[in-house]
């Protein structure tokens, strides 16, 4: 059970050390990821309901024998938007279909693990929150690569 006076209590204290609003926001949101409840979630105002960031690789779960394996895939589309911001990216060749085994010096399921336990709010269940980590609603937009403001912070 989770205190929910208490944590957002805690963000209101918390909240004169932050550096922005976003954070502010993001931080009542992450309260009511820990619920893991699709009908109790914290609706942020805009302009954070209408912005989103994506990441120009997408990821897919694969099976390899008894396996579970990530593969990173190159979305070309985002691209040029990755690179205005950050000034270089790899190349599609250097990355798509490769196998994922690290994220963070953290093994990438485990990572997508606790990626999914600690910031998909939307259900109960760890494989389907796991899922949606990775493949999104089937759509290969997965919440790792893509995060739609009004749920997630920034990447």
């Amino acid at each position: 059970n989770l205190d929910l006076y208490t944590l957002l209590d805690q963000v209101v204290s918390e909240a004169p050390s932050m550096s922005n609003d976003a954070e502010v926001q993001q931080a009542i949101a992450d309260v009511f990821v820990k619920l893991h409840d699709a009908h109790t979630r914290y609706n942020k105002p805009p302009p954070y309901r209408d912005a989103w960031f994506a990441q120009p690789y997408a990821l897919s779960s694969v099976g390899f024998g008894a396996d579970q394996r990530i593969i990173i895939h190159a979305n070309p589309t985002l691209m040029p938007e990755y690179i205005s911001v950050y000034g270089q990216a790899p190349t599609v060749e250097d990355i798509d279909g490769f196998e994922v085994v690290t994220m963070d010096e953290v093994d990438v399921i485990a990572y997508l693990k606790e990626f999914a336990t600690n910031k998909i709010g939307y259900v109960k269940d760890v494989g389907t929150r796991f899922n949606l980590a990775v493949n999104g609603f089937g759509n290969g937009l997965g919440y790792w690569a893509y995060r739609p403001q009004q749920a997630f912070g920034a990447p």
